[in-house]
């Protein structure tokens, strides 16, 4: 096989159906951008714009267009005789990216704290209880994004999800979820706890502190990762809620 094949496209993947509507442009940034959430484009990788054109089956100006498009946005670059590829966040970046999202993830329990319906409550209590029977980090990873969708669906607020959504887009670009870290499983179940019974005991105070304790921690140990070179590899996690549904054909190399 040669080794200078496109590297980005590793398996089936997840494309815009262009029976939905869509311009080509947006088939194109849909499928990049969902490439992007689900690790198949890594950063630090060039993406070749013949073989998006090849994948999608769509023409090479709206190829272009999106790539344009997410260059303008942070999650492309273009790199002198290297080309475009996936933009790679320093720790600063990483850091403040973090900052933003204990901001918002505070202000979500205490509209939690405040909105929540007990059925919602006991669906949290439910999915924490669930996920303590398992270590393997890839299910980890989907059992923490339940409950932080859940905690947002609680805060009955928007603006907020839109915003905690595109910024979820932005954190994959930081690479696989802390729960990679040997130590960050037990903390993470530690952690969920404290948050649902500060839910349940509708203390907003606590609640927000608690919250913004766990997205600091989940930040201390992202950064243990990176600086101990640990494997950046993690399982496909499909990112709600999901707006493509057809799929894609490994491409020939």
């Amino acid at each position: 096989m040669p080794t200078q094949r496109q590297p980005a496209i590793r398996k089936a993947a997840a494309k815009p159906d262009k029976s939905e509507g869509l311009g080509l442009a947006e088939v194109a940034y849909q499928g990049l951008i969902e490439g992007i959430r689900r690790g198949f484009f890594l950063p630090g990788e060039p993406i070749r714009e013949h073989r998006v054109t090849e994948w999608l089956k769509i023409s090479r100006t709206p190829v272009r267009d999106a790539m344009r498009r997410l260059e303008a946005e942070g999650f492309l670059i273009h790199e002198r005789n290297r080309g475009v590829m996936v933009a790679t966040l320093d720790d600063e970046a990483v850091i403040e990216l973090y900052a933003l999202r204990e901001v918002l993830e505070g202000a979500a329990a205490v509209m939690a704290v405040r909105n929540a319906k007990e059925a919602e409550i006991i669906q949290l209590e439910q999915l924490v209880n669930e996920s303590a029977r398992h270590r393997e980090p890839g299910v980890l990873i989907k059992f923490q994004r339940r409950i932080n969708d859940l905690i947002h669906q609680m805060a009955r607020n928007r603006f907020l999800v839109k915003t905690m959504r595109k910024l979820r887009e932005t954190m994959f670009l930081v690479g696989p979820v802390a729960t990679v870290m040997p130590d960050r499983p037990a903390n993470l179940l530690r952690e969920h706890r404290r948050i649902l019974d500060a839910l349940k005991k509708r203390d907003a105070v606590r609640a927000e502190k608690v919250i913004r304790a766990h997205v600091r921690s989940a930040l201390e140990s992202h950064l243990r990762r990176r600086a101990s070179g640990a494997s950046s590899d993690y399982p496909h996690v499909p990112f709600p809620p999901a707006t493509v549904s057809a799929r894609v054909p490994k491409p020939k190399v």
